[in-house]
């Protein structure tokens, strides 16, 4: 046998070893759960990890878009209430003028502007005064709230599981000498993941964590009525009964009196339901802030009683509790809060505010 074909002989028996090692060493990879994707071998977890990011993603998109909404509107509210006290405390004025006005020219000036503030007042509580839209923009904010919650959690559970399986299958002397072998027989050289797009879905995973802060509270039954402790404008420290289903902070007069609210004809009327039944007019005011545990919401919207509803308990109701996800434990009387700072602070969703505009968290 001559040496060129003594050569070519020799490297086709060393390209069938080699390739019969590789069949060899690619079986007990698959064995081992392990498939190949570029030049990594990867577990079928893998893909989980990209669908799990997606859906991640969905779901900040959808809370990004329920909280600008809301945003939105609480903005519209808020400069509507102004107009509203400015608009009154005008007509009022005018009102303690018109008696004094003799000439009839003058008179039906100021007749005339009255009747231009009250259409203006109406059409303002026409556009703004909408139970209705104030309680869809809370439930649609947060269930998008809750998804992303929960997407967190699912994520978080799917990556633990995915890494830990890396980690012992990189102590797996299998799967070293498998890889070790199909490198040994082809220009490729493999290993084993996670892929970077793995390792990028795991730092996006937790620039977003960063964003959730969460407390457990204390709470106190009485009767089967739960009462946390608050402290109102930075100061004052008082009870109130924790209502889910209030759509907005109520503050009997005394305890309006103690955070520094006095009503005023100025301020909006709004009709409530308390507890018994009973149908009242309150007005509408906004506490600077309200504290529970680690949590400062500031400008909360609430509705101060008239003085005569004195034994109606205070409520930390909807305008309050829309900025969280909460949930009671009532065996336990624990309540817990949880704070998802702006998710729009990053465009890409991979980085985490330090707070909303009106809403902070202090650690």
């Amino acid at each position: 046998m001559n040496r060129v074909v003594l050569s070519f002989v020799c490297a086709a028996i060393a390209a069938s070893a080699a390739y019969g090692e590789d069949k060899t060493a690619t079986a007990a990879l698959q064995k081992k759960g392990l498939a190949r994707a570029s030049d990594y071998f990867v577990i079928a977890a893998e893909a989980k990890v990209a669908r799990g990011l997606a859906a991640l993603q969905t779901a900040r998109g959808n809370l990004i878009a329920a909280m600008s909404k809301q945003k939105r509107f609480d903005a519209e509210k808020e400069e509507s209430r102004k107009l509203k006290i400015m608009l009154t405390q005008e007509r009022l004025q005018i009102s303690s003028r018109l008696p004094f006005v003799s000439a009839v020219n003058d008179h039906n000036v100021l007749v005339s502007r009255l009747n231009q503030i009250t259409d203006q007042l109406n059409l303002i509580g026409q556009t703004t005064d909408n139970g209705e839209t104030v309680r869809e923009l809370a439930s649609e904010t947060g269930r998008a709230r809750e998804e992303f919650l929960q997407r967190l959690i699912d994520f978080r559970a799917l990556v633990d599981e995915s890494t830990t399986l890396y980690g012992v299958l990189a102590k797996d002397p299998e799967v070293t000498a498998a890889i070790a072998a199909i490198n040994n027989s082809g220009k490729v050289k493999f290993k084993l993941g996670p892929t970077k797009a793995f390792q990028n879905a795991v730092a996006t995973l937790q620039k977003l964590e960063k964003m959730i802060q969460t407390e457990t509270i204390a709470l106190r039954n009485e009767n089967n009525v739960f009462w946390v402790d608050v402290v109102i404008n930075g100061k004052l420290a008082k009870p109130m009964v924790f209502d889910t289903g209030a759509g907005i902070v109520l503050l009997p007069a005394d305890f309006a009196t103690q955070a520094g609210l006095k009503p005023s004809e100025s301020d909006p009327v709004i009709n409530l339901s308390v507890a018994d039944g009973r149908k009242v007019k309150g007005r509408m005011m906004t506490l600077k802030s309200i504290k529970v545990g680690k949590f400062t919401v500031s400008n909360v919207e609430c509705a101060v009683l008239p003085p005569e509803m004195a034994d109606a308990p205070p409520l930390l109701g909807g305008t309050f509790l829309k900025n969280f996800n909460y949930k009671i434990s009532p065996d336990q009387a624990k309540l817990t809060l949880s704070l998802i700072n702006d998710p729009s602070a990053d465009s890409k969703g991979e980085g985490g505010g330090q707070g909303t505009r009106k809403t902070k968290g202090k650690r």
